[in-house]
């Protein structure tokens, strides 16, 4: 009887411990992040949108320039990146977005569009884009909000998918912009 007993016991034993493989300890998730490197195609469907001073109404330069360390030459939509945007992306992708904006400017300005490279670090699909801007379009008119406002403006796809900085940095820039007689002597 204690031989059985005994016998049991080892066998329990050898079952409990001997047949599972021992749980792997928790991995620290990583995040992968990849270059989307793009080519302009020589054949385009519609010409580029073109960007008309007169449509958006600019903000005065002195509650940007309280915001930023700088004067900003384009219009808001240039430095900002909606929330369900980077939502799309790995945890830690703004750091280095922040990174990549901080080692390439001049003169205090952001050399890209910040916006463009969170979506080229993230390899963001246009359709993705387009559906994140649609949704918050459509909230800002539930809003009232004026879409003509520089604040409520939204970014173009047809613009930003040209990965082309000279492109962009041209279609957002400010022009005509209120400047208070203040900062004129900045200049």
């Amino acid at each position: 009887m204690k031989r059985l007993l005994i016998i049991s016991l080892a066998l329990a034993l050898l079952l409990i411990a001997g047949c599972g493989v021992a749980p792997e300890a928790p991995t620290e998730p990583t995040i992968e992040i990849t270059t989307v490197v793009t080519t302009t195609e020589a054949a385009v469907e519609k010409p580029l949108p073109l960007y008309h001073p007169d449509e958006i109404k600019l903000a005065p330069i002195d509650v940007l320039t309280n915001e930023y360390e700088y004067r900003p030459s384009k219009r808001e939509v240039y430095y900002t990146i909606p929330g369900a945007l980077i939502n799309l992306c790995p945890r830690g992708t703004m750091d280095e977005v922040e990174k990549l904006t901080d080692k390439n400017r001049v003169n205090g300005e952001p050399t890209e569009m910040r916006m463009v490279t969170l979506i080229k670090l993230c390899n963001i699909p246009r359709e993705a884009f387009e559906e994140v801007i649609r949704c918050r379009a459509e909230l800002n008119v539930s809003w009232g909000w004026d879409m003509s406002d520089e604040s409520n403006e939204v970014p173009n796809a047809d613009i930003i998918y040209t990965f082309d900085n000279e492109i962009i940095n041209a279609y957002y820039r400010r022009e005509n912009p209120v400047v208070p007689d203040w900062l004129t002597n900045l200049q």
